[in-house]
């Protein structure tokens, strides 16, 4: 993981690493929500908050940099704007009460200025595994034996 990007930055920089890889961190449940949410706060002793994959785009509407359709959502107290340049954060912290030593986290979304907030975040891509065809009886006899 990267120190920081903007929200673009971090999907080319994911798009670099492997070919099929994106700022992809789709979040199609709140059980996929909740896995994600879990794995910041055992990776991190003060979890930053991590972008996902969701922005605005030209025409002002969420979408996912993959391109998957936008079925769930995990929006804090109030559902953002549509204005374009907004990207979505995993969480954000309670500065108040991380200066006191507690720290209030939660699962749900915070939007963001995504062109120039930099945050941490993940890469995903699609693991393709090609798996060999299984040798055919006949071919198996035809192979001496030791």
């Amino acid at each position: 993981m990267v120190m920081g990007l903007t929200q673009r930055q971090a999907n080319q920089f994911c798009m670099q690493q492997k070919q099929g890889a994106s700022l992809d961190v789709t979040v199609n449940s709140p059980g996929e929500n909740d896995q994600l949410f879990e794995w910041a706060l055992r990776t991190y002793i003060e979890p930053p908050a991590l972008w996902i994959g969701l922005f605005v785009n030209t025409s002002k509407q969420w979408e996912w940099y993959n391109g998957e359709s936008l079925d769930y959502i995990n929006w804090g107290e109030t559902t953002p704007s549509s204005e374009f340049g907004t990207g979505a954060l995993l969480f954000d912290a309670d500065s108040g009460l991380q200066e006191q030593g507690a720290l209030d986290v939660s699962a749900r979304w915070v939007p963001e200025q995504a062109f120039g907030e930099i945050h941490y975040f993940i890469c995903e891509y699609k693991l393709q595994m090609q798996i060999p065809a299984p040798e055919s009886p006949a071919a198996a006899a035809e192979q001496p034996s030791e």
